[in-house]
C-alpha cells in the first residue's frame, strides 16, 4: 500500500486530542509571521506506533507536529526532544530530514513535550514488497534506500556537535541491556516473562561482538530505518527521513540489520510486513542489499555469524517495542488504533523465536 503524506489521515482520537487553543496561541509566540493564518485544522496521522503526529492545516500552510503520548511512559521511551535534536543537525546534509520549526518542552501547552517541522509532499510505501509499483522501480528505492542509509552512516557526528548524543563503543551491550529491561517493564501485572524472549536475551548477551568495544565503529544511527520511514517522490529519490525516536550514536550494523529484518520476519507480524517470498522482482536479496550498501560506504560486508548476531538483536529489539506498543494499548494511551493488536504477546513470541532462530 501507498501513502500518501497529505492524506494518509484520520480524525483525532479521544484520547490523543490537542487543546487547540493553546497550540494557537503557541504557534503566533513561536513562529510569529510564519504561524498559520486563520483556524487550525487537526488530523492525526494513521501510520505509525509510537509518538502521536498530526497534520496541521490552516489556509495554505501545512504543517506535522509530533509529541510525547500521555500517560506514563518508559524511562527514555518517546524522547521527541532527541529527535528534533538530531533533525536539526542533518539539515543542510546529505541525509534528507524535514526542516524544524520548533520545540517546546513545556507542559502546560500541550500536556507532553512537542515539536513542530514542515510537512514534506510525497509519498510512503507501507509494505516493503511495494507491491503496486513496477520492477525497475522498486530496484531504484532499494538502491536509494541502501544509499541514504549509508549516507547516514558515514557522518562524523562531532562535525555535527552530536558527540553528546550517545557513548562511543559497547553499544550492542547496552542495547541488550536497555531492551531487556525495557521488556521487563512492559510485562503486564499478574503475567510472565515470555520464555523466548529470556532465552534471546541471554544468548545475545553471551554473544557480543569482541568489536563491540571498539570506539572507531561509532556512527549516528537511526534505529527505526525502514522502507515505511521514507518519504519518496515519484522518481524514487528520498525526500525525507522520518521517525528518528530511537537515533543515538552506534553500531552502523546494528542499523543495517534492522533495515533488513524484513527479510527474516515472520508472516502475519502485524505493524512489521515482512517481503514476500520469492522476493518481488526488482527487490534485491539480502546479499545484494547488503552489498550495495557496503560499496556506498566502501567498507567490506560483515562476517556471517557477526551478521546473524546483529539479525538476532534487532529481532530481539522490535519484539521488546511491540510489547511496549501492548503495554500502552492496554494502558490506553497508546497512539494507534492498531496497538492492541501489534503488542499481543503471540506476536512478541513468534518474532522473538524468529530471533533465536537466526542466533
Amino acid at each position: 500500500m501507498v501513502l500518501d503524506t497529505s492524506s494518509a489521515l484520520r480524525a483525532v482520537s479521544p484520547a490523543m486530542r490537542l487543546d487547540e487553543a493553546a497550540l494557537s496561541a503557541y504557534l503566533r509566540k513561536t513562529l510569529g509571521s510564519k504561524a498559520p493564518a486563520g483556524p487550525l485544522e487537526i488530523s492525526q496521522f494513521s501510520h505509525g506506533q509510537s509518538n502521536p503526529t498530526y497534520f496541521l492545516k490552516a489556509g495554505g500552510q501545512r504543517f506535522v507536529l509530533r509529541k510525547q503520548p500521555p500517560g506514563k511512559v518508559l524511562q527514555s521511551a518517546h524522547a521527541v526532544d532527541r529527535e528534533h535534536l538530531i533533525m536539526s543537525r542533518l539539515a543542510n546534509t546529505p541525509v534528507p530530514v524535514p526542516r524544524m520549526m520548533a520545540m517546546c518542552n513545556d507542559p502546560s501547552v500541550l500536556g507532553t513535550p512537542f515539536y513542530i517541522m514542515e510537512h514534506v509532499q510525497g509519498h510512503i510505501y507501507e509494505n516493503p514488497g511495494m507491491e503496486s509499483a513496477p520492477p525497475e522501480h522498486r530496484s531504484t528505492v532499494y538502491q536509494a534506500m541502501a544509499e541514504t542509509l549509508a549516507a547516514l552512516h558515514s557522518l562524523d557526528p562531532v562535525s555535527l556537535g552530536l558527540e553528546d548524543f550517545g557513548r562511543a563503543g559497547g553499544y550492542c551491550a547496552r542495547q541488550v541491556k536497555r531492551w531487556s529491561a525495557q521488556y521487563q517493564q512492559s510485562i503486564l501485572p499478574g503475567e510472565s516473562a515470555l520464555p523466548e524472549m529470556v532465552a534471546l536475551s541471554e544468548w545475545l548477551s553471551e554473544n557480543i561482538p569482541a568489536a563491540d568495544a571498539d570506539p572507531s565503529r561509532t556512527r549516528i544511527t537511526h534505529g527505526d530505518f525502514r522502507l515505511d520511514n521514507l518519504v519518496l517522490d515519484s522518481s524514487g529519490k528520498v525526500l525525507a527521513v522520518l521517525d528518528w525516536e530511537l537515533s543515538t550514536l552506534g553500531d552502523p550494523f546494528s542499523d543495517l540489520a534492522y533495515n533488513c529484518l524484513a527479510y527474516h520476519l515472520p508472516q502475519g507480524t502485524p505493524g512489521l510486513a515482512p517481503l514476500p517470498k520469492p522476493l518481488p522482482l526488482g527487490i534485491p536479496s539480502e546479499a545484494q542489499y547488503l552489498e550495495r550498501y557496503c560499496a556506498a560506504r566502501r567498507i567490506p560486508v560483515p562476517p556471517k555469524a557477526e551478521w546473524h548476531f546483529y539479525l538476532a538483536l534487532s529481532t530481539f529489539r522490535a519484539a521488546a517495542i511491540l510489547a511496549g506498543v501492548g503495554a500502552r494499548a492496554a494502558a490506553g494511551n497508546a497512539s494507534s488504533l492498531r496497538a492492541a493488536a501489534v503488542g499481543d504477546s503471540a506476536v512478541v513470541r513468534r518474532l522473538a523465536g524468529a530471533g533465536l532462530r537466526l542466533a
